[in-house]
């Protein structure tokens, strides 16, 4: 599976487990590039980044985290939605390293 095969079926795991909640992609502009998907729900949010060679990373935004990567890594689809519904049904943001 490609990446972008990857990221349409996060999308899609995403929208089953979480109807209400608004997803955004922003494809990379060349093709060996990270993918970022933002999950936003009830004031909550959350950014996924598919790294194609590291796996798939989950973060809480916030205004003094910029460019400190992901909190959490995750290898597939699946671990990503499940801990993505987890999170923002329980009001958690992810676990900071």
């Amino acid at each position: 599976m490609n990446s972008k095969q990857q990221i349409d079926h996060l999308v899609d795991l995403v929208k089953a487990r979480l109807p209400d909640a608004t997803v955004k992609v922003d494809a990379p502009s060349r093709a060996s590039g990270d993918w970022f998907v933002d999950v936003d729900t009830e004031g909550l949010s959350l950014v996924v980044e598919l790294r194609p060679k590291l796996g798939f990373g989950l973060s809480s935004p916030s205004d003094d985290a910029f460019g400190e990567g992901p909190d959490e890594f995750l290898q597939n689809e699946e671990a990503v939605a499940d801990r993505i519904a987890a999170l923002l049904r329980a009001r958690h943001p992810t676990v900071h390293r």
